[in-house]
């Protein structure tokens, strides 16, 4: 049985409130300037940790807290089992281990790590989002033990993430009934989303799908907009 376990680390959850700060993000022009984000842009993790840590100090002592995980955890129980089920079908192939580690953070920014097959979900998003959210990083957790390795010997990094992010339209198409949210993606992949959403629906097999993603890449690599996520 396949095992997603909920849990906050404060260490984690600091560093990945640093990382959002400075990282290029499409929603960055959304942020208000007196964000605590701009505070700790172009500054070192060193120097900004105690500050960070500070910011955020009632939110870790919160008794909601646990409340909040415990939440997320029971409503993720009874989808655990169909969910990896249908990511098996899906990917065509076993789930590449059984633990795997869901972390909540302050931010809006959620990371996965193929180091410790884990990922982060927000305390800024309701249930069926985190939901949602979940079934979007274990796919690219997945996909990144599976089929990615193959991407890659076809594409550079840049593109290699935008099919990556791109083939999260399968959770629109298989997996939409366990969270009832909707996977938009962003902007930038529509064209591409919109082609996998016709191909997987008359032909629902990942490799033929993967090759016709790596063939529109290659074909319109000079109008293609790239996105670091």
């Amino acid at each position: 049985m396949v095992e997603l376990k909920f849990t906050h680390n404060k260490e984690r959850d600091i560093k990945n409130i640093w990382e959002t700060a400075n990282f290029d993000h499409p929603w960055e022009n959304s942020l208000p300037k007196s964000s605590g984000l701009y505070h700790w842009k172009n500054r070192s993790y060193e120097e900004c940790r105690e500050e960070i840590k500070n910011d955020v100090e009632g939110y870790h002592k919160s008794p909601i807290l646990p409340i909040f995980l415990k939440s997320l955890e029971d409503s993720w129980k009874p989808i655990n089992d169909i969910y990896f089920e249908k990511l098996r079908n899906v990917t065509e192939n076993e789930i590449y281990t059984d633990k795997f580690t869901a972390y909540l953070t302050v931010a809006g920014r959620c990371p996965y790590s193929i180091k410790d097959n884990s990922f982060m979900v927000s305390s800024r998003r309701p249930i069926f989002q985190n939901l949602r959210t979940c079934g979007h990083e274990l796919l690219h957790l997945q996909m990144e033990k599976t089929h990615l390795p193959y991407i890659k010997k076809q594409l550079n990094f840049r593109e290699s993430e935008y099919v990556n992010e791109s083939l999260t339209e399968l959770l629109n198409l298989e997996f939409k009934d366990l969270w009832l949210v909707h996977d938009f993606g962003y902007d930038e992949y529509k064209g591409l989303r919109k082609i996998i959403n016709e191909k997987w629906k008359k032909n629902p097999q990942i490799k033929p799908l993967i090759d016709d993603c790596i063939n529109y890449v290659q074909d319109n690599r000079k109008s293609l907009n790239f996105l670091d996520v």
